[in-house]
């Protein structure tokens, strides 16, 4: 996605630059939904650069303050604090490559004045403010996301492969493994035939799997949406 360029530092979107929208499918069509695979890919990679922009965030705050009374404080939070729109400039870069989703420029210039004066505009200015906010924040959120993300995916996706159990089951049998089934046959399931039983797992499985792509990729969307009014 191009736009005009405005003679900025960082050329602006549009005026008309639409807002992100959800989409929209059918409870079992997100299967066939690309979007719902972009979304996992985005979770995936959204985790490790949430860690790296924490921990850049983190420690270049705390050695600014750190070495302010030394010549080396001052210049240090000068280059953090210009780096932050920069950094969350790519992070929604990100978003509008794998979720194909329209994001913003920011209109970001660096304060004019002395060194003092610009130091300290930038500590008032909105884009580096939200940078910062967002930095710290995705850290917690894309932590927790992951989380549910790969919990959900392999509970799921564990249950839905239970039909392959007989097959597997015959094989190790005929190899001369003992298999023990009796998880299966324990109280009143030992009253339920088999077969019942492996069924109703694995369309459990599978109705869980689909609910899953479906929360995962509302949460990517709200991630992206974040990310884009940080910009704005």
């Amino acid at each position: 996605m191009s736009y005009p360029n405005t003679g900025g530092i960082i050329d602006p979107a549009p005026a008309s630059l639409p807002e992100i929208e959800y989409p929209s499918s059918s409870f079992f069509g997100i299967l066939l939904d690309p979007t719902a695979y972009r979304s996992l890919a985005y979770l995936l990679i959204l985790f490790p650069i949430s860690i790296g922009l924490f921990v850049y965030s983190i420690t270049m705050t705390s050695l600014a303050l750190g070495l302010a009374i030394t010549i080396f404080g001052l210049p240090l939070a000068y280059v953090f604090l210009i780096s932050l729109p920069w950094l969350n400039q790519i992070n929604a870069g990100l978003a509008e490559v794998i979720l194909e989703v329209p994001m913003p420029r920011m209109n970001f210039k660096i304060p004019q004045g002395g060194f003092i004066e610009r130091l300290v505009g930038l500590t008032k200015d909105r884009n580096v403010l939200s940078a910062l906010v967002i930095s710290i924040l995705l850290f917690p959120l894309a932590t927790i996301t992951f989380v549910l993300m790969i919990t959900s995916m392999s509970v799921s996706l564990s249950l839905f492969v239970v039909f392959l159990y007989p097959a597997v089951r015959s094989i190790l049998v005929a190899s001369g493994v003992a298999v023990d089934d009796e998880f299966i046959r324990v109280g009143f399931l030992s009253q339920v035939p088999e077969g019942v039983i492996i069924a109703v797992i694995s369309i459990l499985g599978f109705l869980f799997l689909i609910a899953s792509l479906h929360l995962n990729r509302f949460l990517a969307y709200t991630y992206a949406k974040l990310v884009s009014y940080s910009l704005r």
